[in-house]
């Protein structure tokens, strides 16, 4: 009698092992999935920001429209059309990533905030505005206006700023 409730207790405590074996090893599968996306979320960020290529469409985009102060030609200038097209479509493919879940939000929010916002202001809705530090921009149309062009970042645009004006990341 004495060994069968030594066995059955021993049984019960293995059960309570592989119970805590398998929130343990959840608990471990979302660290790493968590750690997952900030990796990805950090690279694609590092990648917008000092990507030679980006930086000199960037730098382009800057000469042709006073340090981007100025987009009210942009409308009558083939290659700055191009050149915001390709950057807006970097912003795009990050915010593909961050609207499916690929990307830890919070980290791209924290980077790229003013440049998605001032970007998708300007040349998706075609309004002129200010970010916090004082730089300002102005534009009289939108070279993107239609819901076609960009749908993930105008996605994440109304998700970051659903008034449409600039806050803190809104996470």
């Amino acid at each position: 009698m004495e060994s069968t409730s030594y066995w059955r207790g021993l049984g019960r405590l293995a059960a309570l092992c592989t119970v805590l074996s398998l929130f343990v090893a959840a608990w471990q599968l979302w660290e790493q999935t968590n750690d997952a996306e900030l990796d990805r979320a950090n690279n694609a960020v590092r990648h917008f920001l000092s990507s030679s290529d980006l930086i000199e469409v960037a730098n382009r985009i800057s000469e042709a429209t006073a340090e981007g102060t100025d987009y009210t030609k942009a409308d009558e200038n083939e290659p700055l059309q191009r050149d915001i097209n390709n950057y807006l479509n970097a912003l795009e493919s990050i915010a593909t990533g961050v609207n499916m879940g690929f990307y830890n939000e919070e980290l791209v929010c924290h980077h790229l905030q003013h440049i998605i916002y001032k970007q998708a202001k300007a040349h998706l809705f075609g309004e002129s505005g200010r970010l916090p530090s004082g730089h300002q921009w102005k534009t009289d149309q939108a070279l993107f206006s239609s819901d076609g062009y960009f749908p993930e970042l105008r996605k994440l645009f109304k998700h970051w700023f659903p008034s449409g004006s600039l806050s803190n990341c809104p996470l």
